[in-house]
């Protein structure tokens, strides 16, 4: 019987994996994903997470789960998951990008986004209760301009990136960085 495993990633980084997962041998990994936090005020307890997927994850057997600050304790041993291996960073940018680069943006005063996030920016200003009036002032008193992290996925990101910056009334530009660097990330990762 052959090893069945899979990938579990937040839906704002699915697409990317997808591209991933498709250069691998076709089945070797099956595509979980979860719901980002990060423009949640709370976050995912990650006990909690393995155990309300251990009824999907056992049916594998390795599950490896790519993530960041959407769990709370991201390295909490969980009984429900010990065939899981738990990939965390601190910020999910630096499993796409050179730490050093999105830290020297963010110093800058840039908010950083990925494709996936910009394709829900809307639901998620409407979650945080911003209008556009609002969502200006807050943005603008925090940050100095939004910075796409493009890793090429969706070509509508451009006219998603300047829809946002708009709505915030701030100035934007994308930092075209492919997936070279999530790649070998990942594959660098998976057991």
């Amino acid at each position: 019987m052959p090893h069945k495993r899979a990938v579990a990633i937040c839906d704002s980084l699915k697409r990317e994996m997808e591209v991933l997962l498709a250069e691998r041998e076709k089945g070797e990994y099956e595509l979980i994903t979860f719901p980002g936090q990060c423009h949640k005020a709370g976050k995912m307890d990650c006990s909690l997470f393995c155990a309300n997927a251990q009824q999907n994850f056992q049916r594998f057997d390795t599950v490896e789960i790519f993530n960041s600050g959407c769990f709370a304790h991201p390295a909490d041993p969980s009984p429900q998951c010990r065939h899981c291996f738990k990939h965390f960073e601190q910020l999910c940018f630096y499993m796409l990008a050179d730490r050093t680069m999105v830290d020297t943006l963010m110093a800058s005063g840039a908010y950083l986004v990925t494709p996936g996030w910009l394709r829900h920016w809307q639901q998620y200003m409407v979650e945080w209760g911003l209008d556009q009036e609002t969502a200006a002032m807050l943005f603008g008193e925090t940050t100095n301009r939004i910075v796409l992290l493009d890793t090429g996925v969706f070509p509508e990101s451009g006219r998603m990136l300047e829809e946002f910056a708009g709505f915030v009334q701030l100035p934007f530009e994308r930092v075209a960085i492919g997936l070279g660097f999530f790649r070998a990330y990942v594959n660098g990762h998976l057991h």
